[in-house]
Parts: structure tokens; sequence; C-alpha cells
């Protein structure tokens, strides 16, 4: 109410059309990330590049995507995907899982998924315990089907927790830090400073974050000056270690590159990775990758029991 500068990376659609809404009252508002609406279509678009380039052979012409649907407040980008998938030669199925405390509702949802017999399935879930839930019933059930994951896999206890299982998963990001020279020399010094490797998204979006607002303070008199501080925010052109950021969406978001945006100077990749060996390799988009897909050993299996 204030008019304090809020800066915040929920990849939230809700968030973003109450700012639109009322930009009277929440143009202090940003956000620095594309919104998570950009994953169903980043799939769709994923498993069209590696057929369609013949890095893959699919199984069949279906895409699932696997999702906990007890949030109204979060938005994939589902529905506006069948058309696209039905243009790009898919057939999309949705698995809604109701989400509750146990993990049996995510098993659930895999049988029900491998019963499809898709060629690849998305899981939309943010949750690191959701993923290793699904992907070992998957394992189990023997599905060949491209597993494709969301945001979860960022963070390093992910491959930790789902160990061997883990290898091969591709996953995607609205927010990741590119493998470029930037990324490279931040991560370096994120892990001499902590002993640790950062994650692929949140830790290079907050160092961001603290260059974006100090940026706009050096460019005003006074920081408490909200007014001002909000208007040097609103004109923000900054290349950072996720990317680049402008705030160029009707709610105060961040461009997304190949969404609302084709100009990579200006807009966040959607950035692909493959675990390979251990490692999170961007594959996608090619703009910014440093490897190329390798297909999973469990493409392979028989489906036969």
């Amino acid at each position: 109410s204030e008019g304090v500068p809020f800066l915040h990376s929920s990849a939230s659609v809700v968030i973003e059309r109450i700012v639109e809404s009322r930009p009277d009252r929440y143009r202090s508002a940003f956000q620095l990330c594309p919104t998570e609406a950009n994953y169903a279509p980043g799939f769709i678009r994923s498993m069209s590049e590696l057929r369609d380039t013949g890095q893959w052979t699919p199984q069949s012409n279906r895409l699932v995507i696997a999702r906990q649907n007890s949030w109204d407040f979060v938005d994939f980008g589902v529905e506006e995907s069948f058309e696209k998938a039905a243009q790009q030669g898919w057939e999309l199925h949705v698995v809604d899982i109701a989400q509750n405390d146990r993990s049996e509702r995510w098993l659930e949802g895999a049988v029900r998924t491998a019963r499809l017999r898709p060629a690849a399935v998305m899981l939309g879930s943010f949750f690191v315990d959701d993923h290793e839930a699904f992907f070992i019933k998957l394992q189990a059930e023997r599905s060949t089907a491209l597993r494709y994951a969301i945001y979860a896999p960022s963070m390093p206890g992910f491959r930790q927790q789902l160990g061997e299982l883990s290898e091969g998963i591709l996953w995607a990001t609205t927010t990741g830090t590119y493998s470029d020279s930037i990324g490279l020399e931040f991560a370096s010094r994120f892990k001499k400073r902590f002993g640790q490797a950062p994650g692929r998204s949140h830790a290079g979006i907050a160092y961001d974050r603290v260059h974006i607002l100090a940026g706009a303070w050096m460019q005003v008199e006074d920081s408490n000056d909200f007014s001002r501080v909000t208007e040097r925010l609103g004109e923000t052109r900054y290349r950072g270690v996720n990317g680049s950021y402008t705030f160029g969406t009707p709610g105060n978001g961040t461009l997304a590159y190949e969404s609302n945006s084709s100009d990579p100077s200006l807009a966040q990749a959607h950035t692909v990775f493959q675990i390979q060996e251990g490692r999170n390799v961007l594959i996608s988009p090619s703009t910014y990758a440093v490897g190329t897909f390798r297909r999973p050993v469990w493409t392979e299996l028989s489906t036969e029991r």
C-alpha cells in the first residue's frame, strides 16, 4: 500500500493478472521470471523439436501431463496446449492427481499414465518427493516414455534423492542459470564462497534480483523514494546469470524468449536440461545449449512382464 518495490520470482500467472488489473495499487510488484504457464507449451515444443530433428523416435503420438490439481492458483498452461499439441501431431492427455499427505496418489497417477503408453510424460509438480514417488512407480511399470520434469531438478537434492533413477530425465525451468561464461563464473564464485555448487534456478535469480534492485537505487537520489525506484525498475534492461530481464508483460513480468519475445537480449530462455552422468546439461534452446539429447536407457525397456 506504500508503494514499496516488491521483486519476486513466483512464476505466478495469478500475481501478474492482479498487477495488470490494478496497476495503480500494484505497479511496484515485479516478477523476475516468466510464468509457469510456459511449462506445458514448452513441453510440447521440446518433444516436437526432439522428434523433428531426428534425435528421438516416439513410440506413439501420445503425450501425458500428470499434474496435481489441488492448487487453483497454479496454471501450467495445459488448457491452451491441447490445440498446440494437435497442430504438431500429438494427442495430449492429462492425468489429474489429487494432492494429499500420502504418496499413494502419485503412485496411482503413475499407473494410469503407464497404461496410456505415452511417448513422453511431463510431471506437473514443483516438489522433489512427488517426482520420486511418481518416477519410481513409472519405472516399476516398465514405461518407456521420456520423463520430463519441471523446476524440482534444479535443486541439488533432486539427484541425491532419486539417485540412478534421475539419469536421463529431461527437465525445464522458466528461469535457469545459463551455462555460458557469465553463468559458469557465478557458479564458480558461489562454490568457492559456500563450499557447494548452486542450484540451477533460484540461486542465480536471487543474485540477479539484488543487482537489478541495486541498479535502480543507483539511478535515484533517495532509495526511499519508492515511486522513482519503481520507475527505474520498470525501465530495466539487464543481463544476469539467469539471462535477460525486461519487465515487458502487462503484469510487470519478465519476457519469455520464444513465447512472447523473439529477442534473447530482452527475454529469458525457457531452459531445458537433461541429467547426464549425474550432471545437469543444458540442451535447449540451441542458442545456449552446451550438450545434446541422449536417449535414456529406460526407453529400450521391454513392456512385457
